[in-house]
Formats: C-alpha cells, sequence, structure tokens
C-alpha cells in the first residue's frame, strides 16, 4: 500500500551532460500529470509519461528535469545573407543624408544587428540524450517509490489501530442492544401512564411492542458493518490502485453506522456509535491519500 504524496531526485552526469529530475506527488482523485523539462527535450514528454505511469498510479504527479551541457551545446550558427545586405544598405543609405557626420561604420556593427548572425539548434543531437534523461528519472522514481511505500505502511499501521477500536466500541453497542425491547416496552408504558390510560389491551400492547422492539433493532447493521471492516483490512493487504476501493467500503461503513445510530433509542448506544463515526471519518481522511 502506497500513499499519494512523495519527493524523489535522481540525477545522471558524464563528461558531456548533467541531468537532474526531481518528482513531486501529492493526492488526487485521478492521475494528472505535470512536466517540465527544457524546450529542445519536449520531445521526450510522451516517453516521460509512459515512464512515470509505470510507478506511479494515482496523483497529481510533478516531474522537473534541468539539464546542463558540460560541453559544447549541439548549435549551428549562421549568417543570414540577406539581412546583414539590407542592413548595410540602409547603413549607407544614412551616410549619404548627413554628409557633416563622421561615418564611422564599422563591420562589428552589422553583426550586432538583431538575427544578422542567427542559432540553429541540431534537434536530431538532442534525441541522443534520452538515455541519459531516463537513467535520472528512473532514480528518482525509485526514490520516491520507496518514500510514498513507507507513508503508506504508516498509513496502513494507522488504519488496522482504527479499525480494532471499531470493533471493541460495536462490542459495547452489541451488549446495549439487548436491552432495546425492554426499553421500547418502557416508553409504551411512559405514555400510557402520562395520558392515564386505564384500560390497555394487553395483546396489542404486546405487539406495539415487538414493532418498536423490530424498527429498533440493530443486530443486521452491526452484522454488516462488521462485514465492512473485514473487507476494508483484506483491501489494506491488497496492490496497486486499492485507494478508491477503501473510500467505498468507508461510504458503507459510514451508511450503516448512521443508520445504527439513528434507529438507537439507549442513549449508551448513541453515545458509543458518535465514537465509532468519528473513527471513521479520521480513516476515511487518511484513505484520500492513499494511492
Amino acid at each position: 500500500m502506497n500513499s499519494m504524496t512523495g519527493f524523489g531526485r535522481g540525477e545522471f552526469k558524464d563528461e558531456k551532460i548533467m541531468v537532474v529530475a526531481e518528482i513531486k506527488t501529492v493526492n488526487h482523485r485521478y492521475r494528472d500529470f505535470f512536466i517540465k523539462i527544457p524546450r529542445q527535450f519536449q520531445c521526450f514528454e510522451e516517453e516521460l509519461r509512459t515512464l512515470l505511469g509505470s510507478r506511479l498510479l494515482r496523483g497529481r504527479i510533478e516531474l522537473y528535469v534541468n539539464i546542463k551541457f558540460l560541453q559544447e551545446k549541439p548549435v549551428h550558427l549562421y549568417v543570414d545573407v540577406a539581412m546583414a545586405k539590407q542592413y548595410h544598405s540602409m547603413v549607407r543609405e544614412i551616410a549619404q543624408l548627413f554628409d557633416d557626420v563622421e561615418n564611422d561604420f564599422r563591420l562589428s556593427m552589422i553583426a550586432r544587428y538583431p538575427d544578422v548572425i542567427r542559432s540553429e539548434e541540431e534537434n536530431e543531437k538532442y534525441l541522443e540524450y534520452w538515455p541519459c534523461i531516463e537513467i535520472a528519472v528512473k532514480e528518482a522514481l525509485e526514490n520516491i517509490a520507496k518514500g510514498r511505500y513507507r507513508e503508506g505502511q504508516h498509513l496502513k499501521k494507522d488504519i488496522v489501530k482504527k479499525c480494532e477500536r471499531i470493533r471493541m466500541l460495536l462490542q459495547e453497542v452489541e451488549k446495549h442492544a439487548d436491552e432495546i425491547p425492554a426499553n421500547s416496552e418502557a416508553k409504551i408504558r411512559e405514555i400510557i401512564a402520562k395520558h392515564e390510560l386505564k384500560e390497555v389491551d394487553a395483546n396489542r400492547m404486546a405487539a406495539e411492542i415487538a414493532f418498536l422492539a423490530e424498527r429498533a433493532a440493530i443486530d443486521e447493521e452491526i452484522i454488516r458493518l462488521k462485514g465492512h471492516i473485514e473487507a476494508l483490512e483484506q483491501a489494506l493487504e491488497a496492490k496497486g490502485d486499492i485507494g478508491r476501493k477503501l473510500d467505498f467500503i468507508l461510504q458503507e461503513m459510514n451508511r450503516e453506522a448512521n443508520t445504527i445510530a439513528s434507529k438507537s433509542n439507549i442513549t449508551q448506544i448513541s453515545m458509543t456509535m458518535v465514537d465509532i463515526k468519528s473513527d471513521i471519518e479520521k480513516i476515511r481522511e487518511q484513505v484520500q491519500n492513499i494511492e
């Protein structure tokens, strides 16, 4: 089980180039990529997505790649001859307009004019650097995977503890569940006494008590809630993308807990269910960060 939060760094360096890759991940409902890499290497973006997706199944995934050339950059310089000739022609024309001004025109002036000397990157040469980038990104992936796993194990340990606590609280609820029929009878007798009803049909009263007790019965909900706890613990042992499954199980747990709380007419059960619902909500918050 992995957390969706993590950070990893990887590096590659030889005599020509140095590549530093940093990966940061945070929780997200789906898998969302953000890749920042120098423009010349954006042709590798699809390969990088595939590489990241092979290890990171869910979350907001941010990759930053910094590349520094330690030798000459693969750039070709050339002269825009047409542009240079136009600049030269324009300067001579200006010189003819002002006879009384010294002509200090030099060749270096033309070379400094915009776009006279241009650079053209030899993009095909950048392709040879993919193995260098791949090594750095794989190292970053390895490091972030270790961190996400460690964090995931901490979350798992804490969730298991909370599940054990919910089980203990449910045992308390079961102890008081047997009091429901007697509590229902007490409520009916209280109503009878309040309204000073003298003649009450014994069979009708027994039927009403049975009806109220049946409506307030929580045995089935307790059994289902226990089953959901077992399903949650089993899902924690599974591999891969389990976060969404855990979230669904917790929704079901919360539904059963709400039903028990709403049906209960016993104060002790209601108070215990508040604690159970609180623990379920805490687990749901943790699950939002599980891959």
